[in-house]
């Protein structure tokens, strides 16, 4: 976008427009960009870990150096297929550890059988006096109280809302995400983004180049990880 708008800016100073409307053109345009460079300082700032920044701290060469390093850490530039074949275009990367959890991860054939048998084995931990009220509708104050346990500055979801945003605009959306949360326990209406995480393959400290090196983490999004909190408030209670 940025490269786009620079692009705009030099077919305007190159046009034979009169230079009255040429200003109002590279005024809207150079508006557009420091807003782009605005937001990207608001991310920059966010990705900082707390103790690097102070409260009103305008971004520095620092942070920036810093973010880079944090990123360049955790990018995968080169991975070794199960037939030693090695990639370093991200393409070809992305493609090989589709591959490998695809396999590893494929649906299998299970005995309705042996489940029976692994449910009888299972000592029941949950008392029954609780059924009731684990199957009755999600309350304000349970989805407050899983707000308020659950861990702080944690990578979000596909949908990118972390858990700080239900915190802070509470009193805006409780209503919408108890109907929301009520929807997937009362009537199995989990939305479709719901059921989709991102996934990040974390080093192991074998240093495997292979995809075995590698831990894949699921990024679920904040609603849907809200479910099993809200639960579990009411066992513990």
């Amino acid at each position: 976008m940025e490269c786009r708008l620079y692009q705009c800016i030099y077919d305007a100073l190159r046009s034979d427009i009169p230079e009255a409307e040429k200003f109002l053109i590279l005024k809207r345009y150079t508006a557009k960009i420091v807003c782009l460079h605005s937001r990207r300082k608001e991310k920059l700032m966010l990705d900082v870990d707390g103790k690097d920044k102070m409260d009103g701290e305008e971004p520095t060469l620092f942070h920036v150096l810093k973010r880079r390093k944090s990123c360049e850490a955790v990018e995968i530039r080169m991975i070794k297929d199960r037939q030693g074949i090695i990639y370093t275009r991200p393409q070809n990367i992305m493609n090989t550890f589709v591959q490998y959890v695809t396999q590893k991860y494929e649906p299998i054939d299970v005995d309705d059988t042996s489940i029976a048998i692994m449910e009888a084995a299972i000592p029941q931990t949950c008392p029954t006096v609780y059924a009731d009220q684990l199957e009755s509708p999600i309350t304000y104050d349970e989805i407050l109280m899983a707000l308020r346990t659950g861990a702080r500055h944690k990578a979000p979801g596909i949908d990118g809302l972390g858990l700080e945003f239900y915190t802070e605009n509470w009193d805006t959306i409780k209503a919408d995400l108890k109907d929301l949360l009520n929807r997937m326990v009362l009537h199995n209406q989990v939305p479709t983004q719901q059921k989709y995480g991102i996934l990040v393959c974390l080093p192991k400290s074998n240093g495997d180049p292979t995809p075995d090196g590698y831990r894949p983490i699921t990024l679920l999004t904040t609603k849907y990880k809200h479910l099993p909190a809200t639960w579990y408030d009411v066992y513990v209670r």
